[in-house]
């Protein structure tokens, strides 16, 4: 019994920690609501921080993995696949054609 009881205070201590403050959570979507603008609008994006830029996204789906937060992880995805995207038409220009 006292077993049982640890294992559901040790559960319900997790999911306390997992709580996102709410403020916290707008503030990190508003920013990268204006980093993916200002990267998808940018005609040098690196390619590296493309990578980086979805990696942190990645991060975020994972923060946020809540059945209450589908749409947010909805969101995520398609920033991702934005970024993605960028990051493979960013990988197709011959390094050669930006020297002429």
């Amino acid at each position: 019994m006292v077993e049982a009881d640890s294992l559901k205070q040790h559960a319900q201590e997790r999911t306390v920690n997992r709580r996102l403050d709410p403020a916290d959570l707008a503030n990190r979507f508003r920013k990268l609501a204006a980093d993916t603008h200002q990267t998808l609008r940018s005609q040098h994006a690196d390619p590296h921080e493309l990578i980086e830029f979805a990696l942190s996204i990645d991060e975020l789906r994972q923060e946020t993995q809540d059945p209450h937060l589908i749409e947010i992880d909805r969101w995520l995805r398609k920033v991702k696949d934005l970024i993605e995207t960028r990051w493979r038409s960013a990988n197709q220009i011959d390094p050669k054609f930006l020297d002429r």
